[in-house]
């Protein structure tokens, strides 16, 4: 009777997953958040790098289908053991596995232990607060010292971060009757051109994984390993998949509002290095000097292109 039974969940499993994978054109991308293109050439890597065993009793490409599932929808124990006819034990094991593991700031919530809640509490609530760099051409990335990250006006400029310059209005287009009159807006046009890169990556990110945007009940290190799933399944989607449709929703390409908040950055200490205030002062105005040249070197080139080289700023 129990080997009847296992036979028939085998069955209802095996038509569940192939509904998924062979339904309607868009079951696999409403399921897993990827196409099924994808999703092949990932289960193929994960199998040939031995990153993902068949078990005895579930393949690779059901691990990944169950693991994808909870990422994309924050889907819970209970309901994917239901689909899958699986135990939650089951479901646990597979989920948790070692993850494969312009620059800005996203808050992802956290459930933390009482005696680590204050370190992780900020006027978000309690959050990861992820830091992350990404290419020109939405890869997330990591630079290395030496370099300099763009990053918004809630960073001050500093050794390695160059944000823009604060209180400076400019408009986002620079050629429809509203071309930028100095070097500062032009350069913080120029800023926000790239910068809105990263914004369009993280609306991408979370609105593909679910699970970004609600409160975990994993332990803190598989909170940590989720963030950084999810961005390496986003990398492998941007390389195999560039027709994929979350990537090319237009409601994540578009540019960042287009006005700077009035800060002001004078009297904002680093603590994340080991210098004095003075010596902190005196960094962040060498990165301020270097700012300038890049925003003179712009103005120059875009005088010469569209002003007979006038630069006389306004």
């Amino acid at each position: 009777m129990v080997q009847i039974r296992g036979k028939k969940d085998e069955r209802a499993r095996i038509e569940y997953i192939e509904r998924i994978y062979n339904g309607f054109s868009d079951s696999c991308v409403n399921y897993i958040r990827m196409g099924s293109g994808a999703f092949v050439k990932l289960a193929s890597i994960m199998r040939n790098n031995s990153l993902l065993k068949d078990s005895r009793n579930v393949t690779v490409k059901e691990q990944l289908i169950m693991t994808l599932n909870i990422l994309g929808h924050k889907s819970k124990n209970r309901c994917v053991r239901s689909h899958f006819i699986r135990s939650g034990e089951t479901v646990s094991r597979y989920f948790n596995k070692d993850c494969i593991g312009m620059i800005d700031g996203t808050h992802v919530d956290a459930m933390l232990p009482i005696n680590l809640v204050a370190r992780f509490r900020g006027h978000k609530g309690v959050t990861q607060n992820v830091l992350a760099a990404c290419t020109p051409n939405k890869l997330f990335t990591y630079v290395l010292a030496g370099k300099y990250y763009l990053c918004d006006a809630g960073y001050p400029t500093m050794q390695g971060f160059i944000s823009p310059y604060q209180g400076v209005r400019y408009h986002l287009k620079e050629h429809s009757g509203k071309t930028p009159k100095n070097r500062r807006k032009l350069f913080n046009l120029r800023h926000s051109s790239l910068r809105s890169k990263i914004e369009s990556v993280f609306g991408t990110l979370n609105n593909r994984f679910k699970i970004l945007c609600a409160k975990p009940h994993f332990p803190f290190p598989i909170q940590v390993d989720i963030v950084l799933a999810c961005s390496v399944l986003h990398n492998f989607i941007t390389i195999v998949d560039l027709s994929d449709e979350l990537l090319n929703d237009d409601q994540f390409n578009k540019d960042i509002d287009g006005e700077v908040a009035f800060e002001n950055d004078t009297n904002l200490v680093d603590f994340t290095q080991n210098q004095t205030q003075r010596e902190q002062t005196e960094s962040r105005n060498e990165w301020k000097t270097f700012r300038d040249d890049i925003a003179w070197a712009i103005w120059v080139d875009y005088c010469d292109k569209y002003n007979h080289g006038v630069t006389i700023e306004t």
